[in-house]
Parts: C-alpha cells; structure tokens; sequence
C-alpha cells in the first residue's frame, strides 16, 4: 500500500493533537486512502449505510402510524422522552444484560457526551473533584475540565479496572475533615467518572468484586458514580446453546442495589446509540435513581425544551420494537471479532515478545504497551512521516505529565477491513523498526 509523509498535513495538529472532531472524509480529500486513521472511534461507513436503512424503514412506519394518531411525535415531548423509545429500550436492556430494567429509571438524552456534561453541572460546582481512571477518554476530561470546570484526580488500573484501595486513598486526601452531610442544594460531596466495561482505552472490564467495592465506596464517601456504558452492548461472547449473543457484562449500576441498608442511589448508568449504531442520531439515555433523574427532569433545558431529540428518538424507538437494532448489533458483534482476530494475528506473527497487549472481548480499541524505552512519540513521528498510520499517544489519556508514554490505542471500529489490516501491518512494521535501532544502539 502507498503510504504518505504526513509530517507536512497542515490539519494534522489541529486533527489528531488537539483532538478535533473533523470528518475523516475531509481530512482524506486532499490525502487519499493512504493514510489509515486508527485513531478514529467511529462504526464503519458499511455499519452506518445499514443504519440508514434501519431509519428509513422505521421513519415510514413510524410516521404512516403518526398521522394516524395526531403527529405527537412532532410536538413538544415529555420530559423523561418518547415513551415508545423508553419501553423498548426497557425490552432491549434486560434482553442484553440479562436482569429487569424499569421504564421509570430511564431518562432520553441527547447521547452520552452531553449527559457527562449536564450531570456535571446540575450536581456540581466549578472546583469539585471528579476522580477518573488513569488511563481514560481524554474528551470526557476535557469536558469536565474545561466545560465544567472541575478538577481531575487520576486513579490507577490494573487488568481488573480501577483499583478501589487507591480509589479509597485518594478520596480521603481531598474528603472534608468534618465530613460531608448531603443537602437538597448538594447531593454529592464529589464525581466519580469511570467506563468499568470495554474501556476506553484499555477495553478492560471492572471485576464483579471491584464493582462492589466502588459502590461501597461511593456511598460511604458519597459520590456520584457516572458509569460510562458505551462498550457493554458491544461483546463477542456467545451462549453455547445457540447462535444467540451472550449476555453483556453487568452494569455497574446493577450493584447499586435499592434493597440495601444503606442504599442511597450514587451510580448513574450513561449510555447511547452512537457506537453500536450511528454517531449522527445524538441520542442516548441515563438509567439512574429517582435522587438523580428527579433533579435532571426539572432542569431549566427540559422546561422549555420538553425532551431530549424528541423526533429522532421516536424513530428509534420503532426501529426497536421492529427487531432492525438487535439484528444490526448482532452483525455488527460478529464483524468486529473478527477483525481482532485478524489482528491479533497480525501483530502475534510480527510482534511478538517486543509488545504486549490484551485481546479485546468487546468495544472499540486496543492499547499496546510498546517497549519501556520506546516513546510513542517518536514511533507517532515514523508512522506519520513514512508508513501513513494515525494513532493516539498513549499520554493523551492522562493528565499527569510523563505517564503512558510507551502506550498507544488503535481502533479496530472504523476503517474498512483491508485498509484496517494494512495500516496495523504498517504500524508493527514502524514498532520493528524502531525496535531494532535500540537494539543497535
């Protein structure tokens, strides 16, 4: 495959660096399929015409069905969203997750990054803490950094997820010495912002043990929890009886158990349709306790704006009820493992020994530890200027100056498959490269 030198793209810092979200079709009008962008955590462009097919149907019938029942769907909507989206979204969740989920805990939003950022500022002030996991999303600490304006405390992972005893000893370094006693005007001394399955960018998954550690520690130090679920419904396990996919990996929130002694309601399950479906659609929901979804339903927003993306909602939700979106998710699990399969194959043949990596079970990316004197900037610099490959640095997923710096994410989910599997054949060749210079050194 040609490559290019992508050392002298103007957009380049603006694109990768600065973490723009610029269409990737623009950026390729002027540079071509040379250059493989595994930076990028979109569904294919195959994906995305299936669900364009998926709306169209659900449009036609969902409007023929409109004009026969007064246009609702056109009006003002309620304030917890369409209900025909909410019941079936109801359906689908416990079909998913394998456990009941209730109609009344759902809230329609207008996808997961505007969530982040309304729960934010509804419960918290400029200054609060927010602890997150080290490594993270970086546009979710850039939204809660600079939009909200809180400050981020990084906490460590392990191959279980966040590690709650280092959790524990950073909360009690900022925890008040007089404690903190929840008010109407304050209902959570600080934010926990954690992604506990698929994560994004390790694709690692929270321990059902860990789980109940965090939301042990969530209520005795009284946090809010906004567990990001993007990933779960994207697995690849599958029941041995039959050709069904398996259940997805329990919410973090399934742990934060009403029948509790001590239950408060702390954890927020965010999620939308933007990864398993299409970014375009802004849709998305909270499932969240009646002391959160009280305050979010009586925001000024809803007031006046009534529900969240109330048109494209509905169509959903008759995509739903017809069966296109469990069809499509099945196709979309079953392309995706096999293309980390195919990968894995890729970097075992060239690779091995020199990096290390976990096999993703789910989600949209994988993290590679490079060698401990390899700098994934100076391999980002190759690959720009002589194999055409876009990655993320892994240090663009902290705050903390000189972590990461031997990590790098590449995303399986975007780019058509034989342009996906010659870019990670570039990029071994690129770690090779440098790799053997070391060794010469």
């Amino acid at each position: 495959m040609d490559v290019v030198d992508l050392t002298s793209l103007t957009d380049y810092e603006s694109f990768i660096i600065n973490g723009l979200h610029r269409s990737e079709l623009d950026f390729r009008d002027t540079q071509g399929d040379s250059v493989v962008p595994l930076t990028l955590g979109y569904p294919t462009t195959k994906m995305v015409d299936d669900v364009s097919r998926i709306m169209q149907i659900a449009c036609e019938t969902r409007l023929a069905e409109e004009r026969q029942s007064g246009n609702h769907m056109f009006n003002y909507g309620g304030r917890m969203g369409d209900p025909l989206l909410r019941v079936e979204l109801v359906k689908f969740l416990s079909r998913h997750y394998g456990y009941d989920v209730a109609s009344k805990d759902l809230l329609i939003t207008s996808g997961a990054s505007f969530a982040l950022y309304h729960l934010g500022a509804k419960f918290f002030e400029a200054g609060d803490i927010v602890f997150a996991e080290e490594p993270t999303y970086f546009v979710a600490i850039d939204i809660i950094e600079k939009d909200i304006r809180m400050r981020v405390v990084h906490v460590s992972i392990d191959e279980d997820g966040i590690i709650p005893d280092e959790l524990e000893k950073r909360i009690q370094k900022f925890y008040p010495k007089d404690g903190f006693v929840p008010s109407k005007q304050k209902l959570f001394w600080a934010m926990l912002f954690v992604i506990p399955c698929f994560q994004n960018p390790s694709s690692r998954c929270l321990s059902e043990e860990r789980c109940k550690k965090v939301v042990h520690l969530a209520r005795k130090y009284h946090l809010l929890v906004v567990s990001d679920d993007l990933y779960g419904p994207l697995r690849w396990g599958y029941s041995k009886n039959d050709n069904k996919l398996g259940l997805a990996p329990k919410r973090l929130r399934f742990y934060d158990n009403e029948g509790d002694p001590d239950y408060f309601g702390n954890v927020v399950s965010n999620c939308s349709f933007s990864k398993f479906m299409a970014p375009g659609l802004r849709v998305g929901w909270i499932e969240g306790p009646p002391v959160v979804l009280a305050k979010i339903g009586t925001s000024s927003l809803i007031e006046s704006a009534g529900g969240f993306n109330q048109f494209t909602s509905g169509l959903i939700g008759k995509a739903l009820e017809l069966g296109l979106v469990d069809e499509h998710l099945k196709e979309v699990c079953n392309e995706y493992k096999e293309r980390v399969e195919t990968i894995q194959k890729i970097l075992d043949k060239n690779l091995q020994g020199i990096i290390k990596y976990k096999v993703p079970q789910g989600g949209f990316f994988m993290w590679i530890e490079l060698p401990e004197t390899m700098h994934c900037s100076k391999l980002e610099e190759l690959c720009k200027r002589k194999y055409g490959v876009l990655f993320h640095c892994g240090h663009r997923f902290t705050k903390i100056e000189g972590h990461l710096t031997n990590f790098i994410r590449i995303s399986f989910s975007y780019c058509e498959r034989e342009r996906l599997f010659n870019g990670v054949k570039n990029l071994a060749a690129a770690v090779l490269e440098l790799h053997l210079e070391s060794k010469k050194g």
